[in-house]
């Protein structure tokens, strides 16, 4: 294996970390969880989803997957809404609150990376996003 590829796997992997590290810190001012928190990215994606979709995207049981819906709900960030076709299927719903706490988690998030990125000039950050975003094509793809 090329030792560039490597370098650019520990790199990565670091980042990722850091980030994640950084987050943690900032849902703790919510009170959130980090799996909490996915949970409302995915229903920021998708609008509604079902309990059961969410637990598969989650990669977590059904009732860990309710508990957090439970604790979400109690913070008035997400709606359940029984479904009319089947009265077991619970679709869940992102709120206005939901959407205003991702976004500012988001922010926070966005300008820690500027700051990160402040070191470089416009053409190398043109240079690494062309980069990263033929990564994240690749990876994309491999989804199909």
């Amino acid at each position: 294996m090329e030792e560039i590829t490597k370098q650019i796997e520990y790199s990565l992997r670091h980042i990722v970390e850091r980030t994640k590290l950084r987050s943690r810190g900032q849902l703790k001012v919510y009170e959130i969880s980090p799996p909490q928190f996915i949970a409302l990215q995915w229903l920021n994606e998708h609008k509604q989803l079902t309990i059961g979709e969410l637990s598969k995207r989650l990669f977590l049981a059904y009732s860990t997957t309710t508990d957090i819906i439970d604790k979400l709900e109690q913070k008035e960030l997400v709606l359940r809404i029984q479904s009319e076709e089947d009265k077991r299927v619970f679709h869940v719903k992102l709120l206005e609150k939901g959407t205003a706490l991702i976004d500012e988690v988001v922010h926070a998030r966005q300008l820690y990376t500027e700051e990160l990125l402040s070191v470089m000039d416009d053409e190398d950050k043109n240079k690494f996003n062309e980069a990263l975003e033929i990564m994240l094509k690749r990876m994309r793809s491999e989804d199909k």
